[in-house]
């Protein structure tokens, strides 16, 4: 007889794998826009281009979301039971050139900061292509001035700088972003 896994209210230091952690923050995204009465559809395999297709059933309007999951918080030492998260990161590789032109591509982002084996919700902040790209260059920024500070020579290539909370905490829960680009709610 096997013993039933307990959450750790606080959250728990042991990982998620990465595979299996983003494919939790598409289900958690795919079902609160279900919630709002989308039909929303995570697409699969390795060549994909977003993680949900989204459409509104009344009017047929559709719309793609890239998920973005975390549990990185405790990289800067911090435990979940605090509310010191704002270390949260996400790596992004935002796309530049033709590639940015061609559809499908993002219409919104999702970061997810999802706290592992814990009774804690995940957290979604919700951003537009822009916004995300603006959140990117600010962590480029500032990135590039520790750099600098470091004697280092700038970062000029795609990848490192992460989004992090502190550029994006004032898109949590805004799920209106998404509910008007498709027409209103259902």
């Amino acid at each position: 007889m096997s013993k039933e896994p307990k959450p750790v209210p606080g959250g728990s230091d042991e990982a998620i794998p990465s595979y299996i952690l983003g494919l939790a923050g598409e289900y958690y995204v795919s079902a609160e826009l279900s919630r709002w009465g989308y039909q929303a559809s995570i697409t699969y395999g390795a060549a994909k281009r977003v993680d949900i297709q989204v459409v509104n059933p009344r009017n047929r309007r559709l719309l793609w979301v890239e998920t973005k999951s975390t549990q990185n918080y405790r990289k800067a030492g911090v435990r979940a039971g605090r509310e010191i998260i704002e270390h949260a990161q996400w790596p992004i590789k935002p796309r530049g050139g033709n590639d940015a032109e061609e559809e499908p591509g993002e219409d919104f982002y999702v970061f997810v900061l999802i706290i592992p084996k814990s009774t804690i919700p995940p957290r979604f902040f919700i951003c537009s292509r822009e916004e995300t790209l603006n959140a990117y260059q600010q962590g480029l920024e500032e990135y590039n001035e520790r750099r600098h500070q470091a004697g280092k020579p700038a970062y000029d290539k795609v990848g490192v700088p992460n989004v992090a909370l502190r550029h994006i905490v004032e898109f949590e829960n805004k799920w209106g972003k998404i509910i008007e680009a498709l027409g209103g709610e259902n």
